[in-house]
């Protein structure tokens, strides 16, 4: 089945499994079947090129030609003839599967399976007994779709807030008990310092997008130049306890404002603001009466939708088996919720995206990839960077 009708169907694990082979069905003319499937669902999405695909040399800039290779009829190479020793390239390079195929040797119909459960997150445990395959192969892929995921999530991501907006901000620390699955914490005694890892957050309460960010120190001199990055200059902040010494009114143009609030309160309590200060979504929606005077909404300084954050955040890392991974898994959660949420996290529009950001990332031979860190991210100068 052409990919292209395949994707107007219904798109589960079921009808995916199916479609590449999942049935318990094995003989040598199925599994090259299910192989070529594989290659051109690959191809559909230009996740890897077709032959005589148009691409110019990495080096000089002329387009190359394309030849095959003779002891595999279903691989071909790259040529550039401006170089004197014509010189050659992988039609692989600079793809997502570019020097991965040496790992685990998974097959094209297997590689999409891979990518379509890392989407839907289905555990590691159940592809290694429906793929045949290694614990350690299925992890390395999903290694790869989170660096994916990663670049993706700081490439899209603008600042929070903004006018008549509140963010609220703040620090959680992830210690051994919010990674329990970790591989590593059994080398650990009970008097030796666990890992820890300080993490610094904030959330839109208009659009609910968030920022995510490991952090190696807490202190107003590291996180302030970070805040300034991740939130509209205009927004108003609300900031948790354990930042309650960052003085956010002096770079926050909304914080400023306290002249507007009919007796300011202790933090947490009711406010009263006037009625075009801040959007709906921002105000106290747990008032019920009248207000104290015409004109005014109530207002309450918290940030109770980070607390949210945090709980979404650590079920997340209940899979991290790696300390040195959390900013990994921490950019596929700002992925999954800032980018994937709004076609729904397991619609088949969204697996679209996902797909369709891989070529971003990886856009193929000839052009430069994205970046997946964000303190990288100001100098990157991928295809699109640069564009």
């Amino acid at each position: 089945m052409d990919p292209a009708v395949f994707m107007q169907g219904k798109i589960d694990l079921g009808t995916v499994g199916s479609y590449l082979g999942i049935d318990g069905r094995v003989t040598p003319e199925l599994r090259a079947h299910h192989q070529r499937q594989g290659v051109k669902f690959l191809e559909h999405f230009e996740l890897i090129p077709r032959k005589h695909t148009p691409a110019n040399c990495p080096d000089c800039g002329v387009p190359l030609a394309t030849t095959d290779r003779q002891r595999d009829a279903h691989e071909w190479t790259y040529v550039c003839i401006n170089h004197l020793l014509q010189r050659k390239f992988a039609f692989l390079e600079n793809t997502f599967l570019g020097g991965t195929f040496s790992y685990g040797q998974c097959s094209a119909d297997k590689i999409v399976i891979l990518l379509y459960a890392w989407y839907r997150q289905q555990p590691i445990m159940d592809l290694v007994v429906d793929l045949s395959l290694t614990s350690e192969t299925v992890i390395y892929w999903y290694s790869i779709f989170r660096d994916i995921a990663c670049a993706i999530a700081w490439h899209e991501f603008v600042p929070i807030g903004g006018v008549k907006d509140v963010v609220e901000v703040n620090v959680t620390q992830l210690t051994y008990n919010d990674m329990s699955d970790m591989d590593d914490i059994d080398i650990y005694t009970d008097s030796e310092e666990r890992p820890t890892i300080w993490v610094v957050g904030g959330i839109s309460r208009t659009t609910k997008k968030r920022f995510t960010l490991v952090v190696k120190s807490i202190d107003e001199d590291a996180l302030l130049p970070l805040l300034q990055q991740c939130i509209d200059g205009n927004s108003y902040v609300c900031v948790g306890n354990k930042l309650s010494f960052i003085e956010t009114e002096v770079v926050f143009s909304g914080c400023g404002e306290r002249k507007n609030f009919i007796h300011p309160p202790k933090k947490g309590q009711r406010m009263w603001v006037p009625a075009d200060r801040f959007n709906k979504e921002c105000l106290d929606s747990k008032w019920k009466g009248p207000s104290p005077r015409p004109g005014v909404q109530p207002f309450r300084k918290h940030t109770h939708n980070l607390t949210k954050v945090w709980i979404d955040l650590k079920m997340h890392l209940k899979t991290l088996d790696n300390v040195a991974l959390a900013d990994q898994y921490i950019g596929e959660y700002m992925y999954r919720q800032n980018v994937l949420k709004e076609y729904g996290l397991r619609s088949k529009e969204g697996f679209i995206r996902f797909l369709h950001d891989i070529n971003r990332v990886y856009p193929g031979i000839g052009r430069k990839g994205m970046k997946n860190r964000f303190e990288n991210i100001l100098d990157c100068n991928c295809h699109e960077c640069n564009s």
